[in-house]
């Protein structure tokens, strides 16, 4: 039996409603009206939404111990002419052995409610409103499933644990990674998990592998719900190459909630065969998780038979209102904005041709550089020789980089810098922006920008992510260790002649694939990007040394901060100076 701490499950039968009645207030979304529910707004989803992108064309698959319950109103999609969801169910056959693989479960349906809810109601003028609480990140994605448990307990003290095979949690990822004749998935959420902090177990090194082999399929782990550690953050999401989410609350939704998983983990060295304390901090970003009125599932299938003490129901109009809180639900946030995201990139008027914009490592960087600071959050910088600022963590363990902001991600994606040409840095770059780029050992990449504002200080932000190239044969079942690049992240000033004159910060983490820096630069000032390789952290592959592929990302921020919807409205109309900033490199 699988012990699951990633889920918090507050449950309160009596506490079942039908959806609340369509706001007044609107505004329409591509023929679509939406009151989104609030924790939309929160994290920026109405800026992409009033834009049009609503996750049309992309693919997330959720992988689970069960399948969410299409019978729920909030996956009838027929008022909008398009299939109800999920469409596509991957899980192995039951067998005597394994009685429950695929069944339906309560947890499943409330993520995949997260993800892509869209429940509607038709106007009298025949228009379609989202409801206020039947809305998710991405309601008109393009949901799949994938079920590994082959068993539940059937006890209230183990309530949502479940057991797996190796074959049955292999082959939903393998599909939604690898593809097939339906493609490939866009995004994976994955809302549970187990002990493995230093990311050593197989489920965690399958990850590990697969994400690295198929860097356009971005993965989206919850923390865990164990509170502070150390290593309470488990597999997979501990894994190097996935984006591992942590739960706010609080007014503001600013606060690291009390039971997310945070403090530092473990590292494994298999060159060596040592583990080494508290090593890393392996949550990357974080988003609202507490307090959310869900899609309920209460027929005896699943994880919440023990619990439903003879109530059985299958009314598709029942919520658990505002009682569910875990980071259960704040990965499947991420994970739906990533689809977002990825939707701006590849269509409408803002679309790139780069497909490196679509690389896991990229997209982590973007979402890294465009968060929001979270309440006392600390990444261990201090000041070192010189006064440069020098981290070797990293990351807030609690919250990574931060709240995400999908509208500042947008800012970063399709406005500024789009991807630098070549591989190897660059110069007269814009103040916000990412790039692809590839870094041989022994040596660095060096990137100049232009200097932003000449009377106003700034917060700087930068993020740095790279894989652990590890593999993972699906055809054999092997997984291998590869290699892992030690990477560092440096912030000069530069000279009006593009010199790099003073180190401003550094972000040199030992034992992790993502470096972050967030700073206050001075008015007018001119900073400089350097991505250094000095060594390895190991090297397995039977290629000594070799290049790292990375995905670097910036932004600058006005002090005091634009407001980012009003911005972003200046962009939509078609602000000439704005535009042209895109085409800059």
């Amino acid at each position: 039996m699988r012990p699951n701490p990633f889920r918090r499950v507050a449950l309160g039968l009596s506490l079942l409603l039908a959806a609340p009645a369509f706001g007044a207030e609107s505004h329409l979304l591509g023929g679509v009206q939406a009151d989104p529910f609030f924790i939309n707004d929160v994290v920026g989803t109405n800026v992409l939404w009033d834009a049009g992108y609503l996750g049309a064309g992309v693919v997330i698959a959720n992988v689970e111990a069960g399948h969410p319950w299409s019978g729920h109103e909030v996956f009838d999609r027929t008022a909008l002419g398009i299939p109800s969801t999920p469409v596509r169910l991957v899980n192995e056959p039951a067998t005597p052995d394994a009685p429950e693989l695929g069944e339906f479960d309560f947890h499943a349906t409330m993520v995949a409610h997260v993800l892509v809810g869209a429940k509607t109601v038709v106007n009298p003028d025949t228009s379609v409103s989202l409801t206020l609480a039947g809305a998710g990140m991405a309601p008109l994605a393009t949901l799949w499933s994938g079920a590994i448990a082959t068993r539940f307990d059937k006890t209230l003290d183990n309530l949502g644990s479940f057991e797996i095979s190796d074959a049955s949690f292999r082959t939903p990822y393998v599909a939604f990674y690898e593809g097939g004749p339906q493609g490939r998935a866009d995004v994976i959420n994955s809302s549970w998990g187990f002990t493995d902090p230093s990311a050593r177990e197989r489920e965690t090194r399958i990850i590990t592998g697969l994400a690295a082999q198929n860097p356009s399929v971005a993965t989206v782990f919850s923390a865990g719900n164990s509170g502070p550690g150390p290593d309470t953050v488990g597999g997979p999401g501990s894994s190097f190459n996935v984006i591992t989410v942590g739960a706010l609350g609080g007014a503001d939704w600013l606060t690291p909630s009390d039971f997310s998983s945070s403090g530092p983990v473990a590292f494994y060295n298999p060159a060596t065969d040592t583990t080494t304390p508290a090593a890393r901090a392996a949550v990357h970003l974080a988003a609202p998780g507490e307090n959310f009125a869900l899609a309920a599932y209460l027929q005896p299938t699943g994880g919440l038979e023990p619990a439903l003490g003879g109530f059985v129901t299958s009314a598709n109009n029942l919520y658990f209102t505002f009682s569910q809180s875990g980071t259960s639900f704040s990965a499947p946030v991420v994970a739906g904005g990533v689809g977002l995201l990825k939707e701006l990139i590849r269509t409408g008027p803002y679309a790139l041709p780069q497909t490196e914009a679509l690389d896991t490592r990229v997209i982590r960087s973007v979402l890294m550089a465009s968060a929001t600071r979270t309440e006392g959050w600390d990444n261990g910088q201090v000041a070192g020789p010189g006064g440069a600022l020098v981290t070797t963590q990293a990351l807030d363990y609690r919250t990574g980089a931060g709240r995400i902001d999908l509208g500042s991600a947008a800012f970063v994606t399709v406005f500024g810098t789009t991807d630098v040409p070549g591989l190897g840095g660059g110069a007269g770059l814009d103040s916000l922006g990412w790039d692809f780029g590839r870094v041989d050992l022994g040596q660095g990449n060096d990137y100049t920008l232009d200097p932003f504002g000449a009377g106003e200080a700034f917060e700087f932000t930068v993020a740095l992510n790279w894989f652990v190239a590890d593999t993972f044969d699906s055809t054999t079942g092997v997984t291998t260790y590869g290699s892992f690049a030690n990477l560092d992240l440096e912030v000069w000033s530069v000279s009006f002649a593009g010199t790099f004159t003073t180190l401003r910060a550094a972000s040199r983490s030992g034992y992790n694939t993502a470096e972050f820096l967030r700073f206050t630069a001075g008015p007018g000032e001119r900073l400089g990007l350097r991505v250094r390789f000095d060594a390895a952290v190991y090297d397995l592959d039977g290629t000594p040394g070799g290049a790292v592929d990375y995905g670097l990302a910036w932004a600058t921020t006005a002090i005091p901060e634009p407001a980012a919807g009003a911005a972003w409205a200046a962009l939509v109309c078609g602000v000439a100076g704005l535009a042209r900033r895109r085409r800059r490199r």
